[in-house]
């Protein structure tokens, strides 16, 4: 649908609506717009297409008749998942040439919109809307990147719940990933932009400068995109993690106030290459939130002069409860029962996952009845191989159940409120939210002392601690918990505490 111009010729092509098929090679749509614009967008979603590995070419032209390959856009025909191109101009044009693919096919769009804009009535508009909303809350997040993980799913959930307050919010992701995140912000109407130049993009942004030379706005041209949301009156940033400390300085040349939220800890800052993030961060933030003593004290060794104001504020449980009982998980995953101790969480190092397999394989020697559950996926494929290796060799393959991601949040919570116990064994983790929905559902959790937010949660006989992760003591403790002798932990206690937090 051309929103506000005209299809004037079809080459080596028809147009049916959302139904294009191209008869020829190289097929062409000229479109006309009803007056010139500074900026195009083209927005479109595929149900099924027959084109291999083609490219979508928008050539664009002052008068319609000085088209050439220089003047052009390319980007991968996307497939799979709903695309958006936005194409800005430092002067004005009036048409644009849409070749669709170079081969002959067809392809149906569930919908398509190309839509030309004047920026310079635009910004009028702007202004006129930045007054009216003058008392409006604008939050920009930036996200590392849409992967399945605890930090960009808290993200999420932190927009979701400023956006329930009222507040507009838009979010930056660094990087792609595996994309999870992008369905959900859909699902949201959350606006979503995200630096990475793969394929995947979900908004792909070029600019045309006044030569008509295109270029793709990554993360190199970080300023276009602040420039506009600044335009459109956002003046707060949430940096989540330690991560978009990379462009903090980016952002305060554009008179951002930058709230940094620390996810991460000293062993993980260093290993990880995240120093000089970290740096930024203790030069630039206006505030810096941690989670935790641990976690501040830990940024604290690595960066001595922090210039702006700390804050402790530890989040809290952003898992809804719902009813599991329209869940099946249990038969799914083939746990109905079974008597089993559960860890969730990406299966690394430092997570834990193999003094999870290690602890389990003692307590597996005493009571070979028992079950071992883990939720989250592995990253690396030589973990997997070795530590799967040795749970053959012991011969206990079918007590272990390592579940990936589960997306249905009532088939975690079916899973979780039937585990006898919980194991949090992280080397180090700032804040786990698994580990508050464990105390939410009153399971018993076991967790290593001195690693950072699992030892504020399970203190004050919230959890049952572990010193020198003693997996032997693990054992123990454990098998204590589940003849019910409970007179280590306040699981009641537990709950309340997880009630404290937002």
């Amino acid at each position: 649908m051309i929103v506000n111009g005209k299809i004037i010729e079809l080459c080596h092509m028809e147009i049916d609506g959302t139904f294009w098929q191209c008869f020829e090679e190289d097929s062409q749509c000229y479109i006309k717009f009803d007056e010139f614009v500074n900026s195009v967008c083209i927005d479109y979603d595929i149900e099924n297409c027959n084109y291999e590995n083609e490219m979508i070419e928008i050539f664009y032209s002052v008068s319609g008749d000085d088209y050439s390959s220089e003047k052009c856009v390319r980007v991968p025909l996307e497939r799979k998942r709903k695309a958006k191109i936005l194409i800005n101009f430092e002067y004005p044009i009036q048409y644009i040439r849409f070749d669709l693919a170079m081969n002959i096919g067809e392809c149906h769009f569930n919908s398509i919109n190309i839509v030309g804009k004047n920026t310079t009535i635009n910004n009028r508009k702007r202004l006129k809307n930045r007054l009216l909303e003058k008392f409006r809350t604008k939050v920009l997040i930036v996200t590392h990147e849409l992967s399945k993980t605890g930090a960009p799913i808290l993200a999420y959930n932190i927009a979701s719940k400023m956006k329930e307050q009222g507040k507009e919010v838009s979010v930056l992701a660094l990087s792609y990933a595996d994309g999870y995140l992008e369905e959900e912000y859909q699902k949201s109407n959350i606006p979503l932009i995200c630096l990475d130049g793969n394929v995947h993009q979900v908004t792909k942004r070029f600019k045309v400068d006044s030569q008509g030379i295109a270029s793709e706005l990554t993360e190199e041209c970080l300023g276009e995109i602040l420039s506009e949301f600044k335009e459109n009156g956002y003046k707060t940033v949430i940096g989540n993690t330690i991560v978009s400390g990379k462009f903090i300085n980016t952002f305060k040349e554009y008179d951002f106030k930058f709230i940094s939220l620390i996810h991460e800890m000293k062993v993980t800052i260093e290993n990880y290459g995240f120093v000089e993030a970290g740096k930024k961060i203790a030069e630039y933030a206006d505030y810096i939130i941690f989670p935790n003593e641990f976690v501040k004290d830990d940024f604290i060794l690595l960066f001595k002069e922090v210039k702006g104001k700390i804050l402790i504020r530890p989040q809290g449980v952003y898992l809804k409860e719902k009813n599991p009982d329209f869940s099946n998980a249990l038969n799914v995953y083939h746990l109905n029962g079974k008597d089993y101790i559960l860890s969730s969480g990406t299966a690394e190092l430092r997570k834990g996952i193999d003094l999870f397999v290690d602890a389990a394989l003692l307590l597996l020697n005493q009571n070979n009845n028992l079950h071992f559950v883990w939720t989250g996926d592995f990253t690396n494929n030589e973990i997997e191989c070795w530590l799967k290796d040795q749970i053959r060799r012991c011969g206990y393959e079918n007590n272990f159940h390592f579940i990936p991601f589960i997306k249905k949040q009532e088939d975690y919570i079916d899973i979780l409120q039937h585990a006898k116990a919980f194991w949090a064994l992280s080397r180090e983790d700032p804040f786990p939210s698994t580990v508050l929905e464990a105390m939410t559902y009153e399971i018993p959790v076991f967790g290593f002392s001195n690693t950072g937010g699992i030892h504020v949660m399970l203190s004050e006989h919230r959890g049952v601690m572990i010193d020198h992760f003693d997996l032997q003591e693990l054992a123990t403790q454990t098998t204590k918990i589940l003849n019910k002798n409970l007179e280590e932990i306040d699981i009641k206690k537990a709950k309340e505490y997880v009630k404290t937090l937002s």
